[in-house]
Formats: structure tokens, C-alpha cells, sequence
């Protein structure tokens, strides 16, 4: 590989875009598809640039494009760099944006937020607010969204965290399934049919945190989303795991109860999640701001 060009001289433009679309589909024919240009033109431009830094940018494997070591870093500060540099053009573009994106999962966004978001709008009717319900975990490089509500254990470096609920594992059931399990104990649960949740503490954490000596030996359902597993309780199908941020309505309203008031800590929360590299605006910071108070009030 030739010495690096002179210190003076810019680092190309263009090149830098074809490295970095050329990294991240891994392959000259598919970043020139989405850079609409030709194979041979991005090849080109890998070229100058790796003449330009000093060094190979990629090696050439048998149908496989693999990016160096050397390139990891650069690709990643680039990567970094270039989705900054679109978010800020996006909000520029056709003056100041009056929406806000947050990504939450499904349940949260059904059995908290909606039940609340009317509130926000009666105050603030011009904010266009855009609820990106998935289970998936948001990818701020990728994904046009501003925040997200995340339940994990709030460590994450890349990211801005604020605690907005500690999460405490309760057993909830409707009125009617308890009076026909006669459930007051929790030896009784080997007589009720279990409601597990994929993305929630399972029975054996709770079983094991409240200091329980029985083992779960009854039928069981499950659900890969909390407000399914809540609905199938209140319908009297079983007991199930929740909170008070899921379960907060059908508590109050009398359609859920606690059998066993036993609460135990899970170790994880809900947390509002933002890019630390990333201003919020204003709009965005309004919402943020409401979303901590509405918490707060649970």
C-alpha cells in the first residue's frame, strides 16, 4: 500500500460515503445500487481513499467483502458521523419539523401511553407525535427516532438514561379466577393455570425471589406480549406476571387484582433512552419532559 498523501490534502468526500456504504451492505454492487452509481465507480472511490489513508480498507475473499481491522475503527466514527449529519438535516429540512418519535414496545404503547396520550395533545395540539410500537430494540443510527422507552437494566454508554419506573414482578388474576381458585397462598398456585410472558420474568424467578418452596406443576400459557397475557387474565384464563406501569388501568378499574400481595424487585426498569451524540428539540424535549411527570405520578 502506497505511503498516506500529504497532511494538507482534504480526505475525499466521496469516497468516504462509498467506504462507508460499501462497509455496512458489504458489497460494491449493492452500495452501488443505493449510492446510484456503478460497481466500478465505488470500487474506484475505495481505491482513492485507501491510497489517500495508507492502508487496505477491505480484503478480497471468494465472494465475500470483508472489512480490515484496521478499517473498524473509521467505519464505525464515519457510520457515527454521517447518521448525526442526517438527523441534522433532517430536522433543517422545510424548516423546523413539528413531530416527535419515540419507539416503545407494543404493550407499553397499548396499556400505558394510549391511555395518557391525549393529555399531551390537549396541551400541546401543533406537536405531531409518531409511536413506533415494536419489540425490537431501536437502532438510533438506522431508525427516525428521536427517544425510546426501554425496559432493561439501564446500562447502555452510548446512550442518555433516565430512569422513568423501577420495575417490581406482581401476580395479578381477575376477581372471579381467584374466588374459584381460592388463591390466598402461594402453595395454591400448583392448583392455577400460569400465564408466562417471553419478554418478562418467568414464574421460577418470582417462585424463587419470594421464597417459595413449591414448584410450578400446572398447566401454563404463554405470550410473547405483555397485554395479550393481561387480557387472557382478565378474562379469567389464569394468573399472570405484571406491573404497575402495564397493569396500572384494570387495577384501578377492579378487573385485576393481587391474590398474593408479594412484590419483587426485578432488577430492571423502564428507562427513556436518547443518542448522547444528539440534541433533543425542543418539541422532543417537551414530550420528554411530560413523559417523566406522567411517570412519576404512577
Amino acid at each position: 500500500m502506497h505511503k498516506p498523501q500529504t497532511s494538507n490534502s482534504k480526505a475525499p468526500i466521496r469516497a468516504l460515503w462509498a467506504f462507508e456504504a460499501t462497509a455496512r451492505l458489504g458489497s460494491f454492487k449493492v452500495a452501488a445500487e443505493e449510492l446510484n452509481v456503478t460497481p466500478g465507480a465505488v470500487s474506484q472511490q475505495i481505491k482513492k481513499l485507501e491510497e489517500w489513508l495508507g492502508y487496505a480498507l477491505f480484503e478480497r475473499k471468494t465472494r465475500k467483502l470483508v472489512i480490515t481491522e484496521a478499517a473498524q475503527a473509521l467505519y464505525q466514527e464515519l457510520s457515527d458521523s454521517l447518521s448525526n449529519l442526517d438527523q441534522t438535516c433532517q430536522r433543517y429540512r422545510a424548516g423546523a419539523s413539528t413531530d416527535v418519535s419515540v419507539s416503545m414496545s407494543t404493550s407499553m404503547a397499548a396499556k400505558w401511553l394510549a391511555p395518557r396520550l391525549a393529555d399531551f395533545m390537549i396541551l400541546n395540539p401543533e406537536i405531531n407525535v409518531r409511536i413506533n410500537a415494536t419489540n425490537d430494540v431501536v437502532d438510533f443510527r438506522k431508525d427516525k427516532v428521536d427517544m425510546a422507552i426501554r425496559y432493561f437494566d439501564g446500562q447502555a454508554k452510548d446512550l442518555n438514561c433516565q430512569l422513568l419506573c423501577e420495575d417490581e414482578v406482581m401476580v395479578v388474576c381477575s376477581p372471579s379466577y381467584q374466588a374459584k381458585a381460592q388463591l390466598g397462598q402461594i402453595e395454591q398456585l400448583n392448583q392455577t393455570t400460569l400465564i408466562e410472558i417471553s419478554l418478562y420474568p418467568d414464574w421460577n424467578f418470582w417462585l424463587s425471589k419470594a421464597g417459595a418452596s413449591v414448584h410450578c406443576r400446572g398447566p401454563k400459557l404463554y405470550f410473547d406480549q405483555s397485554l395479550l397475557a393481561i387480557e387472557a387474565a382478565k378474562r379469567g384464563q389464569g394468573v399472570t406476571l405484571s406491573n404497575k406501569v402495564l397493569s396500572a388501568e384494570e387495577l384501578s378499574n377492579g378487573t385485576l387484582i393481587e391474590p398474593l400481595p408479594i412484590r419483587i424487585p426485578s432488577g430492571k426498569g423502564y428507562y427513556l433512552v436518547s443518542p448522547q451524540n444528539r440534541r433533543l428539540s425542543p418539541n422532543a424535549k417537551l414530550f420528554s419532559d411530560w413523559l417523566i411527570t406522567s411517570f412519576s405520578k404512577i
